[in-house]
């Protein structure tokens, strides 16, 4: 829903409300990868579209689905021609995906229609080829780095302000990024 722009999704919004000719089932996602909050058009072809609402974490919440859902997107993409290595799928399962599943096959499917075979670490991004030589983070470990990221962007990449932000010394967030 948020691909809608503000005046459609009101137009939408009303037309759904107006019609009361039967009850359409409809599915459809809000995800905001930016973290803004929902437009008020949004927010009420939300409200009118009612129903049943899912949460469902993001994908960098799910590594154990990550393997499955990169080798659907890559059996589709390349009609089963093109796989991962191992040191590739182990970079897609620990990279961060801020942009979801639809990062993801943005990724895969521009390599399986360039990368004839098996797709290796070198094919990769430069971001993503780093998570394969990172250790998998914990749970809290992942809170953390999302907490310095965001402080880090709220102090617009200053660091000392940034450390201030999270409650940290300077030190203490520099070997914490060195860390992660």
């Amino acid at each position: 829903l948020e691909a809608i722009p503000p005046n459609v999704a009101m137009a939408l919004a009303s037309r759904l409300s107006l019609d009361g000719v039967g009850t359409p089932r409809i599915a459809a996602t809000f995800t905001s990868a930016s973290g803004m909050p929902a437009t008020p058009e949004h927010e009420r072809l939300v409200a009118v579209l009612g129903g049943v609402q899912v949460h469902i974490p993001p994908l960098r919440e799910r590594s154990e689905d990550i393997p499955l859902v990169a080798s659907s997107v890559l059996r589709s993409a390349s009609s089963g021609r093109v796989a991962l290595s191992a040191g590739v799928m182990r970079a897609v399962v620990r990279a961060p995906w801020p942009g979801n599943i639809l990062q993801m096959r943005s990724l895969l499917q521009g390599l399986a229609t360039s990368v004839p075979g098996e797709i290796q670490l070198a094919h990769l991004p430069a971001d993503i080829q780093a998570c394969a030589t990172r250790r998998q983070l914990t749970n809290l470990e992942h809170l953390e780095l999302r907490a310095i990221l965001d402080a880090l962007k709220q102090a617009g990449g200053n660091k000392v302000v940034a450390a201030k932000i999270v409650g940290v010394s300077r030190s203490t967030l520099y070997r914490k990024l060195n860390s992660y």
